[in-house]
């Protein structure tokens, strides 16, 4: 009556994972419990079975490079993404991924790679935030701002919610024009009191530039979920 008791911990949930093991769920759980484990190989052993079992399945191929980036190959993951995006050419999602992971290890990208890859992404949906704010912050850090800053007001008016726009073209234009800056981010957070990011950005430029009378005059606004930050 008690035998399963004497099992060795994860015993029962091994079997669980193989009387399921083509949910690509359960196999990704399995994978992050030999990672707890600090099993690296059993995990990349279990990240390479996936590749058999769901080959044709591209949500499993998204979760598998993320699970290559956890166990720390990156190498691996970004040949992952790079398989990826050569097999569901139209998924955004893909594209994204790659971009982010190359533009993460820019050492392993090849030239215009990550540029190639984000601008793919935008492409393939025209309002993916993320993709697109990735590309602008790219750009940015190549002295590319103005660039940077068409993407991000560009894609604005498309965005439910603009302020993650908004707050990128203020964050654009910290380095050379501070105040200019300041200003932008202060019209983000009054138009969406609830924009945290931008709050938070905002008050670090405050302390930083010494602009105590708009601190002062914007801590009466501050949302109070947020005064205890």
């Amino acid at each position: 009556c008690c035998a399963h008791h004497s099992r060795k911990p994860g015993h029962r949930f091994a079997t669980a994972a193989e009387m399921g093991r083509y949910s690509t769920s359960m196999w990704a759980a399995r994978i992050r419990f030999q990672l707890r484990q600090a099993d690296r190989a059993a995990a990349l052993t279990l990240i390479h079975g996936g590749h058999e079992l769901f080959r044709d399945h591209v949500g499993w191929h998204h979760t598998a490079t993320e699970l290559l980036v956890e166990a720390g190959d990156i190498p691996a993951a970004i040949s992952a993404a790079r398989q990826l995006v050569e097999h569901r050419s139209e998924n955004v999602h893909a594209w994204r991924l790659l971009g982010e992971l190359l533009q993460q290890h820019n050492d392993l990208a090849q030239p215009g790679e990550i540029e190639a890859a984000l601008r793919r992404a935008t492409r393939l949906d025209a309002s993916h935030f993320d993709a697109a704010d990735l590309l602008a912050v790219f750009l940015a850090a190549q002295n590319r701002h103005d660039e940077a800053r068409a993407i991000m007001e560009s894609i604005a008016h498309r965005l439910p919610d603009p302020s993650p726009a908004r707050g990128r073209v203020a964050w654009l234009l910290r380095d050379a024009q501070p105040r200019d800056a300041r200003i932008a981010m202060t019209s983000a957070v009054r138009t969406s009191p609830w924009y945290a990011w931008g709050w938070n950005q905002l008050m670090t430029w405050l302390e930083h530039d010494k602009a105590w009378d708009e601190a002062r005059d914007l801590l009466r606004e501050l949302p109070p979920e947020l005064r205890h930050d």
